[in-house]
């Protein structure tokens, strides 16, 4: 085959590809030149034809463009003041056929070519500063040479064209030809005449990357920002880095506000020497270095290094020109504006927590204050049922107020009733379409009547038949609303328990009490499905916090949450790589009311899970779970909670045999019953989930929940688990099964926490990470026993001891007294102990006594007491006194 010489075949390929791409540079730059020429043309054409609008119009007079000027800088800037409105109008006049403007030309050209008195040099002048590409300084150049004039007078033309090309093409290699001098930056949005941080200024700068470069001058390309270059002992960041195709170089720029100084100018000087030396390429010119500084003292330019430097030089930047005394009062008062703004945006952010934290306890005041006798469980369900009908109803309304538009009735401030009861009556023939519509939009429908405003409508006017309505929405809901998402959703409701009064009068005066109490509370606060689903968690730990050892059933304090959702998150085999992207899936196999599941899905984001799978026994606590998942804007479609026993494994899903189809896990996590007793029986030993590492106790199902929560882990994935200090070091059949699993090297962190962190129980606990394909061989103990805060009745993990915990899990560390990595030959000398106290102890050792110094010592005090004793027997002899033995 015959190969093609690059410079024969593919010469007039390049040739056509170079144009095209610069043409198409070219006109990109141009754009914004367009726009702004035609406005001046527009605003010269206004003013002119004001001034020739009659007598009223002309008594303005001289008036007219200094009126204007005045009024228009003081709302856009002093480029619009009279003597650039005074440019337009003559812009106008000079050119007056709009159709005749050429593109190619930017409003510094015309002003330039205002300067021409000849109508026929000016349109000369058009001609080949369109035909040669001059720039602005090109053009300034020719005319003020007199370029047209000379060539009219020379009897030798070719010779004046050849000097004025040669002195054009000498300027246009400089670099100061590719940038102009003041930067005008007025294009990128900032505060006219303001001062700008340099984290400002370049945030706009990248954000308008384009727009900068056409300002800047010709042929830049964007190369990096706060790029790092180093040397063996100090890293450096260069504000903004370009490339130049034209001049063949890169270009150094370093964003200052303030005056230039010489310290500024040294740097740039180093950034240029360093950025020749490690990244200048063969073919490549030297490196130009800019600075862009809000003012340029002009003694420092004559003076430093920049004085007579083509690669390093100045170029002032000032959104509308300012004096120094206005920069200086502007630098001033943007600066205070900044920081004001800085403190405006922390305190709303602190106002929408306090918000959030004042809602829950709001909520909760309410619950404590009419439950009255009544257990802390057994009204919980009906305050957070409460909750969610609110939420479930106001996020139907907006769902219906969207589909409806302008049909969704428009009510007077006296109407309490929902809307769309209105619409429904209104609209009989067409319930049936709407509802449908619904159904497939947002998964569920409620009829009018049991929307949470009819309800409270129904509760403040103490009507009769709120019960009835109430027992009739839920069933609804849970019968009619969709498929099987709110399936049994209120079971646990008992609206007839005498819990809540023995009559039915009684049972629904009191839930009219409480309803309206907790409408009242609700409409104090902008309650979106963040905020409800913040007070849904709060009231559930408040609870929790009143139900004693019975809230280890359904509640993870969110601090010890936030450990293992940070763990399971990290990127498996390098978690110092930071978090992973995505999860396919996360199962939390005895997740109570959801609270870590959702807390994983906050660490990843409401897109970053691909499914979330927990599982749950207890009855009421999986209805709550659903709810909270609701609650916290969790479709139905991307999450699924069954109710049933894990240790007996009943979930359809998890008992698929093809390992093809066997559901995997990227994160596990879990807080099991602690200790729990169960009964297994001869068919679980043969349980593919037991069967390689023996059954648990019965005493203790501890490492029955681990396993079950191990076997359905991916090969990449990670779980974390909570569990009582005893899995960590008992014999028997839990000896058996810690050993092997840490001789399959599937146990990676062993994290043992504070005591007294829980309200189901004081005792301490561990987390344990298990993975079943893990890099290091070793194993690391975390021993965070005594980093908390001392609480009344519970110890806190503050976030500094969380953050500990998590950093040192991430990146390994080794610390005295706090965390260790021990190799296998270790933990196997210790029986496969995990006591973490063995590796990680945290009592002080005992200071080291050094035999010599302290008989050194002894000897000193011994001549020190035969001394002090001479000296008071001789005192003791002067008068007269028998000595001391």
């Amino acid at each position: 085959m015959t190969q093609i010489n690059p410079a024969e075949g593919l010469a007039p390929l390049l040739g056509s590809l170079r144009k095209l791409i610069a043409d198409s540079r070219q006109q990109v730059l141009r754009a914004v030149d367009v726009v702004q020429v035609q406005t001046c043309w527009h605003i010269g054409r206004h003013i002119v034809e004001f001034e020739q609008g009659g007598a009223q119009r002309a008594s303005y007079g001289q008036r007219l463009l200094p009126q204007l000027g005045q009024a228009l800088s003081s709302e856009f800037g002093r480029g619009f003041d009279a003597t650039n409105l005074r440019h337009m109008r003559g812009f106008y006049l000079a050119f007056p056929m709009r159709d005749a403007l050429r593109r190619e030309l930017s409003w510094t050209h015309y002003r330039l070519l205002l300067r021409v008195d000849s109508a026929e040099a000016r349109q000369w002048y058009v001609q080949e500063a369109v035909a040669q590409n001059w720039s602005t300084r090109a053009l300034e150049r020719q005319i003020g040479s007199l370029y047209y004039e000379r060539l009219l007078l020379s009897q030798d033309k070719a010779a004046v064209s050849a000097e004025a090309q040669a002195n054009l093409g000498a300027m246009e290699q400089s670099p100061r030809a590719f940038v102009r001098d003041p930067v005008m930056l007025e294009f990128l949005g900032l505060p006219g005449s303001g001062h700008l941080l340099e984290a400002t200024l370049e945030t706009a700068l990248m954000d308008k990357l384009q727009q900068f470069l056409m300002e800047l001058g010709k042929g830049f390309a964007f190369v990096a920002r706060q790029q790092r270059i180093s040397t063996e002992t100090q890293d450096f960041y260069i504000d903004l880095v370009f490339y130049n195709y034209l001049l063949k170089c890169f270009v150094l720029i370093d964003l200052k506000t303030g005056p230039l100084t010489h310290q500024d100018v040294g740097q740039m000087d180093m950034y240029v020497r360093m950025y020749d030396d490690l990244r200048r390429g063969e073919g490549d010119n030297p490196t130009v270095g800019i600075l862009l500084c809000g003012s340029k003292d002009q003694s420092v330019v004559r003076y430093s290094v920049l004085n007579g430097s083509e690669q390093l030089f100045a170029s002032k930047y000032r959104l509308v020109l300012p004096s120094e005394e206005e920069l200086r009062l502007e630098l001033q008062r943007d600066r205070e504006a900044l920081e004001t703004q800085k403190a405006c945006v922390a305190k709303t952010k602190n106002m929408t927590d306090l918000e959030k934290q004042k809602l829950g306890k709001t909520l909760w005041t309410i619950a404590d204050q009419l439950r009255g006798a009544m257990n802390a469980d057994d009204f919980r369900d009906y305050m957070l049922a409460f909750l969610f009908l609110r939420y479930l109803s106001d996020n139907y309304e907006a769902a219906a107020k969207k589909e409806l538009g302008p049909d969704y009735p428009e009510l007077e401030p006296e109407d309490r009733l929902s809307p769309l009861s209105f619409w429904y009556v209104d609209n009989a023939a067409d319930v049936s379409d709407f509802e449908k519509q619904m159904r497939r939009k947002v998964h569920y429908v409620i009829e009018p009547q049991y929307l949470w405003t009819n309800i409270t409508e129904l509760a403040r006017t103490q009507d009769a038949e709120l019960l009835h309505t109430l027992q009739q929405g839920f069933d609804y809901i849970e019968n009619q609303s969709f498929a099987s998402t709110f399936k049994g959703l209120f079971s646990e409701i008992n609206l007839a328990s005498d819990k809540l009064g023995k009559t039915y009068p009684e049972r629904n005066a009191r839930l009219c009490k409480i309803i309206s109490e907790i409408a009242k509370g609700l409409t104090q606060f902008s309650t979106d499905s963040d905020a409800l689903g913040d007070a849904y968690e709060y009231l559930i730990g408040q609870f929790a916090a009143g139900s004693g050892k019975k809230a280890g059933e359904f509640y993870t304090p969110q601090r010890i949450s936030d450990i293992l959702s940070a763990i399971v998150t990290l990127d498996s085999q390098e978690p110092a790589t930071g978090q992973r992207s995505q999860l396919e899936s996360v199962l939390d196999f005895a997740c109570g009311s959801g609270s870590l599941l959702l807390n994983v899905r906050h660490r990843m984001g409401p897109h970053g899970i691909g499914k979330i799978h927990g599982q749950e026994k207890n009855i009421t606590t999986y209805n709550l779970a659903r709810m909270n998942m609701l609650l916290h804007g969790v479709k139905d479609s991307e999450f699924e909670i069954f109710h049933g026993d894990t240790l007996l494994n009943e979930w359809d899903m998890l008992r698929e045999t093809n390992p093809a189809r066997m559901p995997k896990f990227d994160a596990v996590v879990a807080n099991p019953p602690f200790s729990y007793r169960w009964e297994p029986s001869e068919a679980l030993g043969e349980d593919v989930r037991f069967k390689n590492y023996g059954l648990a106790p019965k005493s203790a199902a501890d490492f029955a929940f681990l396993l079950h929560g191990f076997h359905f882990l991916k090969q990449g994935g990670v779980m974390a688990i909570i569990l009582p200090h005893g899995v960590l070091f008992r014999g028997g059949a839990e000896a058996r099964i810690r050993t092997k699993l840490l001789k399959d090297g599937h146990i990676d962190t062993v994290i043992g926490l504070p005591a007294n962190l829980f309200f189901s129980t004081g005792i301490p606990v561990c987390i344990l990470v298990l993975k079943k394909c893990k890099k290091p061989d070793d194993v690391l103990f975390i021993n965070a026993a005594e980093h908390f805060e001392k609480g009344k009745r519970q110890n806190l993990l503050r976030p500094e001891h969380i953050d500990k915990i998590i950093d040192t899990y991430q990146f390994r560390k080794e610390e005295s007294r706090y965390s260790r990595r021990v190799g296998m030959e270790e933990i196997e000398k210790n029986d496969f102990n995990l006591n973490i106290s063995r590796y990680v102890s945290t009592a002080e050792g005992e200071e080291e006594i050094v035999l010599a110094s302290v008989h050194a010592e002894l000897v000193s005090l011994e001549q020190q007491r035969k001394a002090a004793l001479e000296k008071h027997n001789a005192f003791l002899k002067e008068l007269g006194l028998p000595p001391l033995p």
